[in-house]
């Protein structure tokens, strides 16, 4: 009787030339909420483009391009991670279009303020990128290292791209609280302490429950730290105390 032998190299990393060899691939995506009035669904927010609302011209200035949006429910679209921005960048492949309003105003080697009144918390400004404005824009272009970001006038009409939060219709996103013992509660809540959730990639900030409101009831909180692959993390006390 004659068994095959076992390859040792199984689950191992091996290295190759990155553009001779064909293997098989696998896509990670974040999870999603779904809404099936939604086309473009990514990771709990629906994004819109503008070349795809129907009865509007596909270039605004950016501020009738808030107020478009605005009337769509949602907002030009903030970023927040390279996972997002390279989203964002793919709905518009083989678009033969050069640039896209983002949300961000007020742009400056430091920056800019997102009109979702979200963290600032990610840039892909082009070190190297020419700016004549405050506005910023996506580079869209068909160029190798298209995606980054630069200042262009706000006056000047441009494609834009809507952002909308997908609100969960299969649970109840308001705070979930389950007895336990002696009066603590397990607690389910949107807030920004992010107790009893799961955070992906960086940056993730968690804070207690309801932070900085100290008239809370007890609360049992658990978090759940995830990276990929052979990634760490780290983790980093801003303020840290007993009571």
């Amino acid at each position: 009787m004659s068994t095959v032998p076992k390859d040792i190299n199984v689950g191992r990393w091996l290295s190759g030339p990155c553009e001779v060899a064909g293997f098989a691939f696998v896509c990670e995506v974040p999870n999603a909420v779904a809404d099936p009035t939604c086309t473009h669904n990514y990771n709990g927010y629906c994004y819109l483009p503008s070349h795809e609302i129907p009865n509007i011209t596909a270039t605004a200035t950016f501020s009738q391009a808030q107020v478009i949006c605005q009337s769509l429910s949602s907002n030009l679209s903030s970023v927040h991670s390279q996972r997002e921005n390279d989203f964002i960048k793919s709905l518009y492949k083989n678009s033969g279009f050069n640039s896209s309003y983002l949300g961000g105003a007020s742009f400056s080697s430091l920056g800019a303020k997102w009109l979702d009144e979200t963290n600032f918390d990610y840039n892909y400004t082009d070190p190297i990128g020419y700016s004549n404005g405050t506005c910023l824009v996506m580079d869209i272009s068909s160029r190798v290292n298209n995606g980054m970001w630069s200042g262009m006038d706000c006056q000047t009409p441009n494609h834009f791209v809507c952002k909308r939060q997908i609100q969960d219709t299969t649970a109840n996103v308001k705070t979930k609280r389950l007895e336990l013992t002696e009066g603590l509660v397990a607690t389910a809540s949107p807030d920004l302490s992010h107790c009893n959730s799961t955070i992906y990639l960086a940056p993730g900030v968690v804070t207690s429950f309801e932070y900085p409101n100290s008239n809370v009831p007890a609360t049992y909180c658990t978090w759940k730290l995830a990276v990929l692959g052979p990634y760490c993390a780290g983790l980093y006390f801003t303020d840290f105390s007993f009571f």
